[in-house]
């Protein structure tokens, strides 16, 4: 683990997913332990506590955690029961299984079945038998993941990892019902991911309270459609001045290529300000040394937001500084980005690196970050199981990203 300036080593453990489970069900105080702690039962007395099912057949009864976990890594179709309560705390014979943080809840044949179930479960997640990886996950966010775990606040978007034409972000809000006096917008049914609107309506609150006036929102979510049209555009204008390849090449610095603009996420804003006549300022790079720029440069990351496009990363970000242009990827990664200096990119390439790092934020919170390589890492379900999840995310590149507040 990482503690962001001190190294400290840790030691991992891996277990199988299904044992971990099976131990976590079966060591739960039982009537059998309380009347045990109470004195009313001798533990000689009762030599049943575990019993095995294979199907609806009763094949064996043990006493032992480590007896049952033999079963299920021998046999197909088991479940276990306690034998005090006929309560089933484990099976292994449907493919989906609902989990929460404190251990099985249920199994189902249906996926549709187990995420119904989930939605309605505050920190729960689906774990498919079949493919033996995460599915869904109800923590900040109700998730329903894809190999390439394009989901969450802090996913990668870019040319190395573009999105889909039809990706849309699933939970948004029209910003026409919120509008206010600092939530300022340049046209009415502009929509935007629920979670990034959230901080930012914190944010613009904040700013307005401490005298900040006219910072509006110019633009948020946009469609693969609407990029294709602004980058032919601009190409389109460029052609008049250079051959073809010249001119994608230079609008592709200006106009994200239709498939990488993080707008078409819901999760970014491009934000400009009002002039003392209320008319909206075009989006430039001289917005940095407005009062509204300077304010969100030194602020922003309180709220979970960074500014994407600095200058000096140009050439990893492959776009020019665009001092107007803000991501939102929650508490506390916009903080660590901002203290070290980091483009998105250079962020989770560190996060990579280090798997786990630990980290107090201004605020005195302590979070730790863990990074998984894959949905089907063994480390990620135990660390959904017994952890107290905050926020999870995919990188964009088949990783996982989980926020843990100690």
């Amino acid at each position: 683990m990482f503690d962001l300036g001190k190294e400290n080593s840790v030691k991992v453990i891996a277990v199988s997913v299904i044992a971990l489970s099976i131990w976590q069900a079966l060591s739960m105080p039982s009537p059998f332990d309380s009347a045990i702690n109470n004195g009313q039962e001798n533990k000689n007395e009762i030599s049943v506590f575990y019993q095995i099912y294979q199907g609806d057949t009763l094949i064996d009864s043990v006493e032992t955690v480590e007896e049952a976990l033999e079963f299920d890594r021998s046999y197909e179709n088991i479940s276990v029961k306690k034998s005090t309560t006929n309560e089933e705390v484990f099976n292994n014979y449907k493919q989906y299984t609902l989990y929460t943080d404190s251990g099985f809840i249920n199994s189902f044949d249906e996926f549709e079945k187990a995420k119904t179930e989930a939605k309605n479960i505050d920190h729960s997640f689906v774990y498919d038998n079949t493919l033996n990886r995460l599915i869904y996950s109800n923590f900040d966010r109700k998730l329903e993941w894809t190999d390439d775990t394009k989901q969450g606040d802090v996913f990668l978007v870019n040319r190395e990892y573009p999105l889909d034409e039809g990706y849309e972000p699933l939970d948004i809000i029209n910003l026409t019902a919120v509008k206010n006096e600092y939530i300022l917008i340049q046209t009415n049914n502009m929509i935007m991911d629920r979670n990034a609107f959230d901080a930012y309506y914190k944010m613009a609150k904040d700013a307005y309270d401490q005298g900040i006036r006219g910072m509006i929102m110019a633009s948020t979510f946009r469609s693969f459609a609407r990029q294709e049209h602004l980058f032919n555009q601009r190409v389109q204008r460029l052609k008049q001045t250079y051959d073809y390849e010249t001119a994608f090449k230079k609008a592709a610095t200006v106009n994200a290529i239709p498939g990488t603009s993080e707008h078409q996420t819901g999760l970014a804003v491009d934000i400009t300000n009002l002039d003392e006549n209320g008319r909206m300022l075009n989006l430039s790079q001289s917005f940095e040394s407005t009062t509204v720029g300077s304010w969100l440069s030194k602020n922003s990351w309180k709220y979970g937001y960074i500014l994407r496009y600095e200058e000096e990363k140009m050439d990893i970000t492959g776009i020019i500084y665009e001092p107007w242009h803000f991501r939102y990827v929650g508490k506390p990664h916009a903080e660590i980005i901002f203290n070290n200096n980091l483009a998105l990119e250079e962020y989770i390439d560190f996060l990579k690196d280090e798997n786990e790092i630990k980290f107090t934020d201004y605020n005195n919170k302590t979070y730790a970050i863990y990074y998984f390589d894959s949905l089907k890492s063994d480390g990620l379900i135990r660390t959904l199981k017994t952890e107290n999840i905050s926020a999870i995310s995919g990188d964009g590149h088949k990783g996982i990203i989980l926020t843990v507040k100690k």
